[in-house]
């Protein structure tokens, strides 16, 4: 989905909620709809369908790395601040999950076909890490209640989501081909939850504040992000556009899926809504200034 469409969806659900076509509390359905259907054949189609090699293992370990330390850092920095329960959560979840639409556009302005290659295999290792070990994360200090270890690996790996991420890995490697009206029903439901959280998300943006949570998921996500993605792409043998993917990818803003955690384990919704709708330009800006210096100084050869 190009940039322009994206933040046009999200406007379209926003101007829904002023002109009282869809109430504000319906977006929890919508998320629902994504969090147990939407999202989980989405991540399984486009894991199916990825040509894996073990030679571009390193780009998806950096973004694995990247998302385990964001989780631990970011539960660290928010204890810190006296961020509780579900502002911690949530503020976990913002500072972590990706929007990947921003960095596919910019990583094929910079680099053309094989950043996009790259970066695919950049947002794989955090499909992978993110959906598996950051929810299980999630699960066990902001469900509300405690659980014991197996009872939470249970509960993480026969959710649709953690679901979709192991069968497409499997189908991948093993060569599976989706076929026939199979490969059709899983692309449309699919392909159906992109504008259905945009939709949800615009029906929650809320221009007049921001919360302190979601002011610092923000800065954290962007800014951080950026000094993170630099130090685990001086440390991984990477080539010189492997690297910049990492460090692309790293400034991305908040991911929509900050969002669905955020509902599905009753932690701050609307921190990690504002942290969607402020992550955005805040990432625009910071890689739009990247682009035109690093043209500038020739840093991308």
């Amino acid at each position: 989905m190009q940039l322009l469409t994206l933040i046009l969806t999200l406007i379209i659900g926003y101007l829904s909620k002023v002109f009282h076509y869809l109430k504000p509390e319906f977006s929890k359905v919508l998320l629902r709809y994504v969090f147990y259907l939407g999202f989980p054949a989405l991540t399984f189609y486009s894991i199916i369908n990825m040509k894996l090699s073990l030679g571009d293992g390193w780009v998806i370990l950096a973004n694995i790395l990247i998302t385990v330390f964001t989780l631990h850092f970011s539960r660290f920095l928010g204890e810190k601040l006296g961020f509780k329960d579900g502002d911690l959560g949530s503020f976990m979840a913002s500072s972590t999950i990706l929007n990947y639409s921003v960095i596919y556009v910019f990583a094929y302005k910079i680099f053309g076909d094989l950043g996009l290659f790259y970066m695919a295999l950049f947002t794989f290792g955090h499909t992978i890490s993110a959906l598996t070990y950051g929810y299980y994360l999630l699960k066990k200090y902001h469900s509300g209640h405690e659980k014991s270890i197996g009872e939470l690996i249970i509960e993480v790996v026969t959710i649709p989501l953690v679901l979709s991420v192991v069968f497409g890995v499997v189908g991948n490697l093993i060569g599976f081909k989706l076929e026939g009206p199979l490969k059709e029903l899983i692309f449309l439901i699919g392909e159906s939850s992109i504008p259905v959280v945009l939709i949800a998300l615009g029906l929650m943006i809320n221009v007049k504040k921001i919360s302190n949570v979601a002011l610092a998921s923000v800065l954290l996500r962007v800014i951080g992000g950026a000094i993170i993605g630099f130090i685990i792409s001086q440390l991984l043998p990477l080539n010189e556009i492997q690297k910049w993917i990492v460090i692309i990818g790293s400034m991305a803003p908040t991911g929509f899926m900050a969002a669905v955690y955020a509902e599905s384990e009753n932690l701050n919704l609307q921190a990690a809504v504002d942290s969607i709708s402020a992550s955005i330009p805040l990432s625009l800006i910071v890689l739009s200034l990247l682009d035109l210096v690093g043209k500038l100084l020739g840093w991308f050869g």
